[in-house]
């Protein structure tokens, strides 16, 4: 039986939806890990995008932490999945075919890194168990958090496979947007992941970690303040999804791509749903 794709979409899937989501930090869903030819510029840039009183190379946000570290030659981003038990699902990632490591260095004790993959685990509560302090700073009031994350792969099966069979994320959506591409979207807690593939994208392409999506509680007092801060930012935009706005910004020191979602005052019933993505958005 045929079904519309989005009468089948369980509330709070789509992406742009943060307007209501807590703020601050929160049971830590996963560690984006983002390697920086300058940890002291990144922290200075994410201190100006979440407004917090001092830079800080670990910062707690709402579903998950944002980790600086030194980037080194041939390295990636990578996020690591909070999970109960981070030995006992080794073994089973390792049964479902993954290669995994053990890095050394105390800032990683218990992790363990999926080979040539930007991926790992990390125990559920990533600080208890190592005596470490996160930063937990007071983000600006309009910061609503991480609205998701978004990887890009060459292929739509080995996305599906991967993300959802292998590494057990709830794989909720299925899209084509535009011509050239679509978007699947993947679950867990509190985090979504959309993974964006192109139709055109060589088969050997590796996947990545492609961006980060903020979301904002009102996306016109996140524009002053960037703007105000010397931030790179765009003009606030229509969202690909109505009742969304978008901005994106302009920073390398970011170390990824960055884009902010907020709501817009009227909600539009026009035109079809979509999800505002750092990547249809044109984010550079």
């Amino acid at each position: 039986m045929a079904h519309d794709a989005d009468t089948d979409v369980p509330s709070g899937i789509e992406t742009g939806s943060t307007a209501t989501a807590p703020t601050g930090p929160h049971d830590p869903v996963a560690v984006v890990d983002l390697g920086t030819p300058d940890v002291d510029a990144s922290a200075a840039a994410y201190a100006r995008l979440l407004g917090l009183s001092q830079p800080t190379d670990d910062i707690g946000v709402f579903a998950a932490r944002i980790r600086l570290r030194p980037s080194t030659s041939g390295d990636q981003h990578r996020v690591l999945f909070g999970v109960p038990d981070a030995d006992g699902h080794v073994r089973l990632l390792r049964r479902r075919g993954l290669e995994l490591t053990a890095p050394t260095g105390d800032d990683v004790r218990g992790e363990w890194h999926v080979d040539t993959l930007p991926f790992g685990v990390t125990p559920a509560d990533p600080v208890a168990d190592r005596g470490l302090t996160v930063s937990a700073p007071e983000v600006a009031a309009d910061i609503a958090g991480i609205d998701h994350l978004v990887f890009s792969s060459p292929d739509r099966n080995h996305a599906v496979a991967l993300f959802g069979a292998t590494l057990g994320l709830d794989f909720r959506l299925d899209r084509r947007v535009v011509d050239g591409l679509r978007q699947l979207f993947f679950r867990r807690g509190d985090l979504v992941v959309e993974v964006v593939v192109p139709d055109s994208a060589p088969a050997d392409e590796p996947i990545r970690l492609w961006g980060i999506a903020w979301g904002s509680t009102d996306i016109g007092a996140t524009h002053r303040r960037l703007t105000d801060a010397g931030v790179g930012i765009s003009e606030v935009r229509d969202g690909r999804k109505p009742g969304t706005k978008v901005a994106t910004i302009n920073d390398d020191a970011l170390a990824t791509r960055s884009i902010i979602i907020g709501r817009s005052t009227v909600i539009g019933t026009d035109h079809p749903r979509r999800a505002a993505s750092v990547h249809d958005e044109g984010a550079r």
